[in-house]
């Protein structure tokens, strides 16, 4: 079995493996927009190590929907026992070869869900896994893989598999592993039929995702872009790909090969250029 999948050749026989948000990537890059050659890790892979998981029959994750989230207490102990079991289980050899044949020098993780009873479209862009960066100077891929799927083990993610799932294993849960590169600005960009909608941060979306940063936002027509109209945004710090790993500051998630800049004043009033909002 191959566990990585390259975005180029994804079909929708490969959605409840590879999830939506590759799936969508995917599709993307077939049709020559600029995608990154990303690959995805099928959630069988995922699921793979679950299997090898030695839990207790006791353990609250063999029936989640019976899991009480509204005792605080009671959800954090069925957390951390679910992640030092999940800690005691290995990949498949067969995966870590796979992941040591990535060719890229930075990369990041992202969740990808798929169907059946995972919550798809709901959390499409936005996942309750966090996205993780690194470099292969830092620490193993398959090391930081495990890592981010300890992370669905959280309380603040059993909160969202409660609702959904009956059992941690019918969380179907692929992976995207992309190339990092710098990053003039980041953002979402929503269009309709004459319009379309900007949330920007500059450089890396990382500000985004650590809750550090209000992006501005920008509605404009797509015929006159030049009346785009701007709401101000706030951003103190600004993250990039570091060119010199042995000089970097204390990170805010491990294995952050990024410098970080502040900014002063943090107000973000224009992230992009008119030429730029065109393009």
């Amino acid at each position: 079995m191959t566990w990585l999948r390259p975005l180029d050749n994804l079909s929708p026989a490969d959605l409840p493996q590879v999830g939506y948000a590759a799936y969508y990537l995917g599709l993307l890059r077939q049709h020559q927009l600029p995608v990154v050659a990303g690959q995805v890790v099928i959630s069988k892979a995922w699921q793979a190590v679950l299997e090898n998981c030695h839990w207790p029959a006791s353990s609250p994750l063999t029936a989640l929907t019976e899991l009480d989230i509204a005792a605080f207490q009671t959800l954090q102990r069925a957390s951390q026992e679910a992640q030092h079991v999940f800690q005691a289980a290995s990949l498949s050899s067969a995966l870590v070869a796979e992941l040591q044949q990535w060719p890229h020098p930075t990369w990041m993780l992202q969740a990808s869900l798929g169907l059946e009873q995972t919550p798809a479209r709901p959390f499409v862009g936005n996942q309750p896994l966090p996205t993780h960066v690194g470099t292969d100077s830092t620490v193993a891929l398959d090391l930081a893989l495990k890592t981010f799927w300890q992370q669905a083990l959280t309380a603040r993610s059993l909160v969202v598999w409660h609702r959904y799932c009956h059992h941690i294993r019918d969380v179907n849960l692929a992976t995207l592993i992309m190339p990092l590169y710098p990053a003039q600005a980041s953002g979402t960009l929503t269009l309709a039929e004459e319009w379309g909608n900007l949330e920007v941060v500059l450089g890396l979306g990382l500000s985004l995702s650590l809750g550090e940063a209000i992006p501005a936002r920008c509605r404009f027509s797509l015929a006159r872009p030049e009346a785009a109209d701007w709401e101000l945004g706030f951003q103190e710090q600004v993250y990039q790909v570091s060119q010199a790993l042995s000089h970097l500051p204390a990170s805010p998630t491990p294995w952050l090969p990024v410098q970080v800049t502040r900014r002063d004043p943090p107000a973000l009033e224009h992230p992009l250029t008119l030429d730029q909002l065109r393009r």
